[in-house]
């Protein structure tokens, strides 16, 4: 690859009948930081998704979670400026109280049930959403122009 540019960045995120996050104002984020999210972030380089997952919600909503209660439940493939890989992860159980561990990046944490979303959820993560309830395991966005 020219340059050693990499064409897709993997991102980790997981679903659960939806803790959902919105980034702070001091976040940078591409979309509107009153838009919510699901619990997500990047592998950090030699790990697996499943390990990153679970560090993310660790380190996001301060909860634990072994890595035979995660299950991946989708993929998208997207654009956003460059292209992203998204995993989406279905948590059934943990330990510890779901918190918002990272008040810095992140001015709340709600539960939304996944039939009744807010309107502001950022547009990929409603689509991902749709898709898990749909049975729909591949997906794509950001590419219609």
């Amino acid at each position: 690859m020219a340059g050693g540019r990499k064409p897709c960045r993997a991102v980790t995120a997981r679903l659960r009948r939806s803790v959902n996050r919105r980034p702070g104002t001091a976040s940078p984020c591409p979309w509107p930081c009153t838009f919510y999210s699901v619990v997500a972030g990047h592998l950090d380089g030699g790990e697996e998704v499943k390990a990153a997952a679970i560090r993310d919600a660790r380190e996001g909503a301060g909860i634990t979670i072994a890595p035979e209660n995660m299950r991946v439940v989708g993929v998208m493939h997207r654009r956003a400026g460059d292209e992203r890989i998204d995993f989406f992860l279905v948590a059934e159980r943990w330990t510890g109280g779901i918190v918002n561990a990272e008040p810095h990046k992140c001015d709340d944490l709600s539960w939304f049930d996944l039939d009744r979303l807010p309107e502001n959820v950022i547009p990929y993560v409603r689509r991902a959403i749709e898709s898990f309830h749909r049975g729909v395991w591949f997906d794509s966005f950001g590419w219609e122009e």
